[in-house]
């Protein structure tokens, strides 16, 4: 009996990482939750995320590119707004087994926020189209279960970004967008894990 529960708990508690490179890609939902602006401005937005990175042990580094195609509230009768957001990070993360199959991750990572906002329309006859792109601070914490499914990993995360944008609106450019703000959301989103 003995005998059993010890291979048990090394079953357990050894290391499900696998050293080395690996790719990693998330598709989820992202749900604004920042200030009062933002919140009122962004939906619910599908978001796309890739990782390359390399882990030895329990820890791990990564460069990671997000992707969101924001639901915005900003379209009028006279324009359609268009909200595209673009992170490039760099994360570190640790990874913790649960069983022989699965471990827990958490994921800490740092970078830009890039958000371009778009409009067109037509006021009094005349058509217009302008853009505008401002970089910022972004920030990410996030958590997640991996479970080993053949060669790959399958699993789910859940993370807090953060967006810092200090582009206030200039009052002398009737072209320019207010583009200070703080932007904090909840991302859900499966994840796949392909070590090389």
């Amino acid at each position: 009996m003995r005998i059993a529960i010890a291979g048990v708990l090394v079953m357990v508690s050894a290391p499900v990482h696998a050293d080395g490179t690996f790719f990693e890609a998330d598709v989820g939902l992202m749900t604004p939750l920042g200030d009062d602006d933002y919140e009122q401005n962004i939906d619910e937005s599908l978001k796309l995320g890739v990782r390359l990175g390399t882990r030895s042990g329990p820890r791990g580094l990564d460069v990671s590119v997000d992707f969101t195609p924001a639901n915005d509230e900003l379209d009028s009768a006279l324009a359609e707004v268009g909200i595209q957001r673009f992170r490039f990070m760099v994360g570190g993360r640790y990874e913790h087994p649960l069983t022989p199959k699965a471990r827990l991750f958490v994921r800490g990572a740092a970078g830009i926020d890039l958000v371009r906002v778009t409009a067109s329309g037509e006021i009094f006859g005349q058509s217009f189209d302008t853009s505008e792109t401002d970089v910022g601070l972004g920030l990410e914490i996030s958590s997640g279960v991996l479970f080993d499914v053949g060669k790959v990993q399958l699993g789910a995360k859940l993370g807090i970004p953060f967006a810092f944008h200090f582009d206030d609106d200039d009052p002398n450019d009737p072209d320019d967008v207010d583009l200070e703000y703080t932007g904090v959301d909840l991302d859900v989103a499966f994840v796949l894990n392909v070590p090389f």
